[in-house]
């Protein structure tokens, strides 16, 4: 009967741990929204590897850029074969409207 008591107590700690936690990590975000909206967004293509074969005018990358063009650093996010730039919007409007100074590029 103790331990079942016992059990129970530090199952419902555990479960308000966890509720706190996830409060935590979700307030954050919470005003992100407001603050993302003022972020600037730039797309942009630059010269890339010149492959041979290939028509010179392939031989472009494109930039999304967020953030300030001013910043001082840049984190560089380079998506996979199933998704695009724009997957890593939210993530770099978030990063940049936290860190000062930096902008992001995917």
């Amino acid at each position: 009967m103790i331990e079942d008591q016992a059990m129970r107590s530090n199952s419902s700690w555990r479960h308000g741990l966890a509720l706190v936690v996830t409060a935590v990590a979700i307030a954050p975000g919470a005003f992100a929204p407001t603050a993302n909206a003022a972020v600037q967004v730039r797309f942009e293509r630059i010269q890339g590897f010149n492959a041979p074969g290939t028509p010179a005018k392939y031989d472009k990358v494109g930039i999304l850029e967020t953030g300030s063009s001013k910043a001082r650093n840049i984190l560089v996010l380079n998506p996979g074969t199933s998704a695009s730039a724009a997957y890593f919007e939210p993530l770099a409007k978030d990063v940049v409207t936290r860190a000062t100074g930096w902008q992001v590029w995917a």
